[in-house]
């Protein structure tokens, strides 16, 4: 028996390349894979006696001895059918189809169909261009071909029904069923819960409104912003929700249509639905947003090749076949992030991050269950890594809200919409989505492509440098890391900081100039934050050009370190305070303390090297080298005393002076630092001439 296979998540072009392939191969029976598109079930359904296909569930694989895949790329991947024979001759149409580059698949087929006369009937020529419209989008891509339109004009000759056509092909995104689109997991809150209480949540959340559950977890109402307002107004704030929830009056299944939801929507002049599940509990919402998503999709998607360029050939078919899995187990997961914009910029990646709406941790642990390898798990941030091939970190899909100005965010588990909403800029919120469903769809809500063309850092709401002052310095590391600049509303929004800065603890300040530091750009990262008012804030005015020649000799003498140019900053303006506030260990705050030493004004610039190190030789050799990168009048000399100090090696030790039989006391450290001097200043240069010097002191 010979069977003619496709891959799961069958769409019309799918299905009208099966019927064709039968038609080329009339000894062959076309097997349906498990899992197709809503849209095609009811067409099946409703022409059921014209085709003769069969279910993989029902056919007796032991009797197949020949295979033929269509619409597969590698017949050695991994199978959605469950039982394909080992020992089958395999043919891979697809590869024949693709070879020829006459269109569509489908419009290939057609023309092997007509080359060779095989007879077409008028409800196998509106199947076929169902597939033809769906994958053309109607014939308006701009990859059709005139072949595709020759091939549109053949079916219609063949009796095609367009009025079948519009119908399915209209009706199929309101025909998917509303698991594929409610928004999840859901925020509940319980009946005992206080009115203010519940308040609180829906300002950290940003939500408009939740579900309110009992004390087994079902639906016992809903309420809403309004609700709430409205009862704190009255000075209900102690009350609980009970006295105000709404009950819901249309609850949705999973299993209930798109367009069913739209009509309960409508008729309810409502704006969200509660989806329950058995045992009436909250299982999702459906929004307008959620609609309105689904029915106009982004239309953007990424070739397998492209992928498979750009992480090169394993990884890519890794990734494939984490994707599947992700099917089987019902798991969107995506490639997010700097990853994702690296892959658009073309630039080098160093990890692989994926995000998965559910558990990561669980889906990590599931994955090394199927392909090997170990999980690593950190169960309060939802992220886990997986070492397998390679070492890729899966992350729980997550909401963040800020419970003040500055501070760590707070977390919870989300969908991917409002993952991609938590990101710093729209270049960093996109995903790729990997599932084989889906492979290749790029989530695009910022318009985070659209500023990689423009090479413009842009946040991703007015309040976003408010929210968390260190994304500032991210902006501008970001665009001097891609040649970027920060768009017109950033700047705008950057420089209304203000006294949110204020809000960023010094251990994270300094971890983002030392991110600065380690790429290269510090002087002009402190540069670009000058121009966005941080350092006219922190400090309380504006550095002078001169502290800015300081930073830049700094940089270019090997002092590429923030302490430094903040130090800089802080003896420019005199607010060594503010410098000691970001000093984090003890070694940076003895550098602040000497930074403001009277040394640095009583030391004569016409002194000669030993009578600077009298003065200098128990500061530190950092604090010598900051201040003779700046323009003092005493530079100069510190610069020839931190060169020499550098390769100075004392003609005399403790120990000498023990050996020499001189007491040990306060006194030998006097002897020791004033020899240094002599040595320095050329009037002493042998052992035998310091130990003469100390026996005539004695």
């Amino acid at each position: 028996m010979k069977a003619i296979v496709s891959l799961n998540h069958l769409d019309f072009h799918g299905l009208a390349i099966l019927a064709a392939a039968q038609k080329i191969h009339p000894d062959a029976i076309v097997v349906l894979p498990p899992i197709y598109q809503h849209a095609v079930k009811r067409f099946l359904d409703d022409y059921k006696t014209d085709f003769s296909f069969q279910h993989d569930g029902k056919l007796s694989w032991n009797e197949v001895d020949e295979i033929v895949y269509v619409d597969w790329e590698d017949e050695k991947q991994e199978s959605l059918y469950r039982s394909l024979p080992a020992s089958a001759v395999e043919t891979n149409l697809w590869r024949t189809i693709k070879a020829t580059k006459r269109g569509v698949p489908i419009t290939t087929l057609l023309y092997e169909m007509k080359r060779k006369q095989i007879s077409v009937t008028a409800i196998e020529a509106t199947l076929f261009a169902l597939g033809l419209y769906s994958s053309t989008h109607h014939l308006t891509l701009p990859s059709t071909t005139a072949s595709d339109g020759d091939a549109c004009a053949y079916l219609l000759e063949k009796g095609a029904d367009l009025r079948v056509v519009n119908d399915y092909l209209q009706q199929a995104p309101l025909a998917e069923k509303i698991a594929s689109v409610m928004s999840k997991p859901v925020i509940t809150v319980q009946t005992s819960q206080l009115i203010d209480e519940v308040w609180q949540t829906l300002l950290r959340s940003g939500h408009s409104g939740f579900p309110v559950v009992d004390e087994t977890g079902a639906l016992a109402g809903v309420i809403t912003r309004m609700d709430l307002a409205k009862a704190r107004q009255f000075g209900m704030g102690e009350a609980q929700v009970t006295e105000v929830m709404s009950m819901p009056n249309i609850t949705l299944r999973a299993n209930d249509s798109i367009d069913a939801a739209c009509a309960h929507l409508a008729y309810n002049q409502v704006g969200r639905l509660p989806v329950v599940g058995d045992n009436n509990e909250p299982i999702g919402i459906v929004t307008r947003t959620d609609i309105v998503r689904s029915l106009y999709p982004n239309k953007h998607a990424v070739a397998p090749s492209e992928l498979a360029s750009y992480f090169g050939k394993q990884t890519c078919s890794f990734l494939q076949k984490i994707g599947a899995f992700a099917d089987e187990l019902q798991v969107p997961v995506y490639l997010v992030g700097g990853l994702v914009r690296d892959f658009f910029l073309k630039r080098p990646h160093k990890d692989i991050d994926l995000v998965v709406e559910g558990d990561g941790i669980a889906f990590a642990k599931q994955l090394a269950t199927a392909f090997g390898g170990s999980v690593r798990s950190h169960e309060s941030f939802g992220t886990a890594t997986w070492a397998n091939e390679q070492d890729i970190d899966i992350v729980t899909c997550r909401k963040e809200f800020y419970l003040q100005k500055g501070a760590l965010p707070t977390v919870r588990p989300a969908s991917i919409y409002e993952d991609l909403a938590r990101r710093d800029f729209s270049i960093n919120a996109m995903a790729i989505q990997i599932n084989r469903s889906s492979f290749g769809n790029v989530l695009d809500v910022f318009q985070g492509k659209q500023a990689l063309i423009d090479k413009h850092i842009r946040i991703l709401h007015p309040l976003s440098f408010i929210e968390d002052p260190t994304r500032l310095f991210r902006a501008v590391r970001f665009g001097l890391r891609l040649n970027f600049s920060l768009s017109s509303e950033t700047i705008h929004q950057a420089t209304k900081t203000g006294a949110a800065l204020h809000h960023i603890s010094a251990k994270r300040l300094r971890q983002e100039l030392d991110l600065l530091a380690n790429e290269g750009v510090l002087f002009e990262g402190f540069r670009q934050l000058a121009d966005l008012h941080v350092w006219t804030t922190l400090f309380g005015s504006r550095f002078s050009e001169r502290a800015w020649r300081h930073m830049a000799n700094l940089q270019q003498h090997g002092l590429n370190d923030g302490m430094f140019f903040l130090l800089a900053g802080a003896v420019d303006c005199t607010r060594l305070d503010v410098a000691s506030r970001y000093a984090l260990t003890k070694q940076e705050k003895r550098l602040v303390e000497e930074t403001s030493l009277p040394v640095w004004q009583q030391l004569a610039p016409t002194a000669s090297l030993g009578e600077a190190h009298r003065d200098l030789a128990r500061i530190s050799s950092e604090i010598v080298r900051f201040y003779s990168e700046a323009e003092l009048p005493l530079s100069p000399l510190l610069r020839r005393y931190a060169e020499k100090r550098t390769q100075f090696k004392p003609l005399l030790t403790g120990a000498d002076l023990l050996k020499a039989g001189y007491q040990p006391g306060p006194v030998f450290t006097q002897w020791l630092l004033e020899i240094e001097c002599l040595q320095l200043d050329g009037h002493i240069a042998t052992k035998d001439q310091a130990l003469a010097w100390i026996a005539e002191k004695t």
